[in-house]
């Protein structure tokens, strides 16, 4: 058994166990039906978005944004996320901002604007 070996059963058995760290949410991007599948919530991704001049920032009035950003496992999603497109997770709908393959997951930062 290989090193990705060991990596793919890591991302299976440990990083998105529901018993262990993920939980199981349900999630619609490009099929008719949203499926639940094992989802990591990571609710400080938007420190990265702060920084003085960061790329996401939003000078918008009266606008207010949720930064999320979900690790979702590549054989959990039907496809690859792209940017600019939605994203439903639970009963929310999001704007992908980017999307990275880390090896076996997407992280995936989210945008959601309120009035």
């Amino acid at each position: 058994m290989g090193f990705k070996d060991h990596v793919a059963n890591d991302i299976k058995n440990i990083y998105t166990n529901i018993f262990e760290h993920a939980e199981l949410t349900r999630v619609r991007y490009n099929m008719k039906r949203g499926k639940k599948i094992p989802v990591i919530f990571d609710h400080d991704g938007q420190v990265e978005r702060d920084r003085p001049g960061g790329a996401y920032r939003d000078n918008a009035a009266d606008v207010f944004v949720s930064d999320l950003v979900v690790y979702i496992a590549v054989s959990d999603l039907n496809t690859r996320p792209r940017r600019e497109t939605n994203i439903e997770i639970k009963d929310e709908t999001y704007r992908i901002v980017r999307a990275d393959d880390e090896d076996g997951i997407y992280k995936i930062w989210l945008l959601m604007f309120d009035d």
